[in-house]
């Protein structure tokens, strides 16, 4: 998914052209067709290799994708060992050739899930800022205070 018109976008259409394994679909900001790509692709990948929860990894997650992500603290900090990790294209080769949905990949999608339902949805996020706000005001004046 994204916009394949400039030049690497040109470069890399042109060079996987004839290649059934992957499809360059161009960019698509319709959530349902972007959940039913992730949910039906047989590997997704996640290349964001900066910031903090990256809400596309989320979404990833909730549509049930196996997921294959950019390594670095960011992505491994929100997949841990429930995602496959690459450095470099050499790397995404490997895992386009030989990553098998088998028992193990099932429960990887399943964690992701779990992680999302009960890890990363709303209630849980604004407990933890509550949580944290009333620490920094408790350091910052000596005061106690319950949420």
């Amino acid at each position: 998914m994204g916009d394949t018109s400039n030049r690497f976008g040109k470069f890399i259409t042109h060079r996987f052209k004839n290649d059934d394994r992957i499809q360059f679909k161009g960019a698509n900001f319709d959530n349902s067709v972007v959940r039913a790509l992730q949910n039906n692709s047989y590997l997704y990948f996640h290349g964001h290799s900066v910031g903090g929860t990256n809400p596309s990894l989320l979404e990833a997650m909730a549509s049930e994708a196996l997921i294959a992500a950019h390594n670095n603290p960011f992505n491994k900090s929100v997949l841990n060992s429930d995602a496959f990790y690459f450095d470099n294209a050499n790397e995404v080769r490997h895992l386009v050739e030989n990553v098998q949905r088998k028992d193990t990949e099932r429960e990887m999608v399943k964690n992701n899930l779990h992680k999302i339902q009960y890890q990363f949805n709303w209630e849980v996020v604004i407990n933890d800022y509550e949580d944290f706000i009333l620490e920094c005001y408790q350091q910052q004046h000596g005061k106690v205070i319950k949420a």
